[in-house]
């Protein structure tokens, strides 16, 4: 089994990364699809436009090959590159041209072929008077702000190559139009100053920087590449050691098997006549052991005691001079304990005096415990106040108890009252709820009469308009009202009913309409206009034979007064 190496505590650890690395790489994998997502710009995707095409001719949108050094800057440096942060870096035009014609792209694109763009550096003059002018710290090229590939150099000088960030308005101001250098500065805000003489700012959109937030998404991007590698290799060995799983399985089986043979083989050796022997023996060498260690004991003892020995034979043999240091040692204590008294007797001074401050003290307090017994006296005689005015309150409690009784009986009372009051009430709502509907239903109908009201009051107005109308175009009306609804006469609107006149005259005019499409109207429009200027005439003529008989008669009138 060692020979297979197969281990089982790896195999379990290795199943546990990978289940944790699958959660990280699931977590990752929806943290960078949502980052992507708030930019579909910066996805492009084509399609092969021929067979074998080299997809490293193109190298990918330009704000995702470019890595911002400081935070601070990212909104400055979007506005430096613009719209170009959105353009795609390829080697050639010729590669453009292809997957413009057969890269089946889903949406317009700029590209930027590496073997045509180009772009303007700073001079060094330039970059030494604007730090002179507003100081090393407080101005920046664009191009020191990002990390590139130098493979991509051409592009990014393009972008970046020809503008400086400044930390404020007022040095992007003095950098921009200072005659020596006159180039586009950006403050970190993002207002840009043109040396033309534009001026670009103001509330920019909500939310944090494309560049920003790229950096946050290359980032995941490159943790989740770094998680799926090492997913993929723990995958591997555990794919190297599912090979060996199976034969260590069975090596595995058996040797649990080959155990409990030999397990079974030790408790019958135990039970025969050479088992019995075997444990006597191996109880014989554990006493042995045990005697050997108290033999090792005795041993030591020996050696302490020889010791001793020797150490009490050469103090009775140098007594004198042991007895001399040992007299030195004693006088050089005695010093000492004189210093100690000395050094007593002082803190015995100092101690007194605090001795005679606490007596003072004390008979301060015995003066405070008399002043306190007599102000005990007095809480006394206060408690004995107030107990008295306690029992005066448990007899104004009873009394009180007497009266809440008497107010709650009074309550329940009213409790009824208000009851019955409610349901009176009910009564009344349901009653007005009644009459509320009731007067909602008058409501509509007094609404519905008025606009009755209001409609025959306009068709009375119309009706009367019309029959001034019809007294204007038609005068034998005035002449002949006398006779409406008169029996016996052509208006008699019972034996004549108006409506089927009505219906006739519709009739009439459908049987009109009808024989227009036959007639000519137009010679008939003549005879209507000729037979109103025939009865023009004759009215004309009317009044003509009117005023001559009335100068006949005047004629007449004068004869007889010259006669």
């Amino acid at each position: 089994m060692k020979k297979l190496g197969f281990d089982e505590a790896r195999r379990q650890v290795l199943h546990d990364k990978q289940k944790k690395l699958k959660q990280e790489v699931d977590s990752l994998q929806n943290k960078v699809e949502t980052m992507q997502a708030r930019y579909p710009n910066l996805q492009f995707t084509y399609q092969d436009p021929e067979n074998n095409f080299n997809r490293k001719k193109v190298h990918g949108v330009l704000a995702k090959l470019i890595k911002i050094k400081d935070v601070s800057t990212a909104t400055a440096l979007e506005v430096v590159a613009g719209g170009k942060l959105y353009n795609v870096i390829i080697d050639t035009e010729q590669t453009g041209k292809k997957l413009l014609k057969d890269g089946q792209l889903q949406r317009r694109v700029t590209f930027s072929p590496l073997n045509k763009i180009a772009g303007q550096r700073l001079t060094p003059e330039m970059i030494n008077t604007a730090e002179n002018l507003v100081g090393k710290k407080n101005v920046h090229t664009s191009l020191s702000l990002v990390d590139y590939d130098k493979e991509l150099e051409r592009a990014i000088v393009h972008a970046f190559g020809s503008s400086f960030v400044c930390d404020d308005d007022s040095s992007a101001k003095k950098v921009t139009y200072d005659p020596k250098i006159m180039k586009k500065s950006v403050s970190l805000k993002g207002d840009m100053f043109d040396p033309a003489g534009t001026l670009t700012g103001g509330s920019r959109s909500q939310g944090s920087s494309l560049l920003l937030n790229l950096s946050q998404l290359i980032e995941a991007e490159e943790c989740l590449a770094q998680k799926k590698h090492e997913l993929n290799q723990v995958e591997l060995e555990i794919n190297e050691l599912q090979k060996t799983t199976k034969q260590y399985e069975t090596l595995k089986q058996r040797c649990e098997l080959q155990v409990q043979e030999a397990q079974h083989l030790e408790v019958r050796m135990a039970q025969s006549s050479h088992g019995v022997q075997l444990d006597e023996i191996r109880t014989l060498q554990t006493t042995i052991d045990e005697q050997e260690e108290v033999s090792k004991t005795a041993k030591d003892t020996s050696k302490k005691a020889k010791d001793k020995v020797k150490d009490l034979e050469y103090k009775i043999k140098n007594a004198k001079s042991l007895r001399e240091e040992e007299l030195k040692e004693a006088e050089s204590q005695l010093q000492q304990t004189k210093k100690k008294a000395d050094k007593s007797s002082k803190d015995k001074k100092s101690k007194q005096q605090d001795v005679d401050s606490l007596r003072m003290e004390i008979d301060e307090l015995n003066k405070d415990l008399a002043s306190c017994s007599d102000q005990m006296q007095s809480v006394h005689e206060a408690m004995a106040g107030f107990d008295t005015q306690i029992n005066q309150l448990k007899e104004a409690q009873a009394l009180t108890k007497v009266a809440v009784k008497e107010a709650q009986n009074e309550l329940a009372k009213l409790k009824e009252q208000l009851k019955a009051c409610s349901k009176e009430i009910n009564a009344k709502e349901s009653e007005q709820h009644k009459l509320a509907n009731e007067k909602n239903e008058i409501e509509l109908r007094l609404q519905d009469l008025d606009h009755q009201v209001t409609k025959h009051k306009k068709e009375t107005k119309e009706a009367a308009n019309t029959v001034e109308n019809m007294l204007k175009n038609y005068e034998w009306i005035v002449d002949e009202r006398q006779y409406f609804g008169q029996s016996n006469t052509a208006y008699d609107f019972k034996a004549n009913d108006p409506k089927e006149a009505g219906r006739r005259i519709q009739k009439l005019r459908d049987t009109k309409d009808k024989l227009s499409k036959n007639v000519n109207m137009r010679a008939m429009n003549m005879l209507g206009k000729a037979e109103e200027q025939y009865n023009d005439l004759m009215k004309k003529k009317k009044i003509v034979l009117n005023d001559k008989a009335k100068i006949a008669a005047v004629i007449a009138e004068l004869d007889e007064k010259k006669k």
